[in-house]
């Protein structure tokens, strides 16, 4: 027999507001990271006349660092988690794309050029994110 009240409109709002932020957490970490890699490549192309090698690196941090933050703010909780598990997943898709590269028989440069940054990169930004004292 239950003897705990049916669950009011407002817990009903809350388990569900947290259930969606827990669903925006990779969604939220994808579009920032694309929104901040195309906001450098736009700064790159207006305003200076860098290396593409330099502008991939800047914009694999930049991306790096968005990707997370986004993830770890649309997380409800346990955000050092949410920020593992999205440290993981990059380069988990990190090393799947050398591996694509490599069976595609693109150069090795290339292929290390535009993957190799990224996966730093995301330990880099998991490990200065993990440092602040709200995540």
């Amino acid at each position: 027999m239950d003897t705990h009240p049916p669950p009011t409109n407002q817990e009903r709002r809350h388990r569900l507001e947290y259930k969606a932020r827990w669903m925006a957490v990779l969604p939220a970490a994808v579009v920032a990271a694309v929104a901040a890699e195309v906001a450098v490549w736009g700064a790159y192309l207006l305003f200076t006349d860098a290396s593409a090698y330099s502008r991939a690196f800047i914009q694999s941090g930049v991306g790096a660092y968005a990707f997370l933050l986004a993830g770890m703010e649309a997380a409800p909780n346990h955000k050092k988690f949410a920020g593992l598990a999205l440290t993981l997943l990059f380069t988990l898709f990190g090393g799947l794309m050398l591996i694509v590269g490599f069976v595609q028989q693109t150069s090795s440069a290339e292929i290390l050029g535009k993957n190799l940054p990224r996966i730093v990169m995301i330990w880099l930004a998991y490990a200065l994110l993990r440092k602040q004292s709200r995540y």
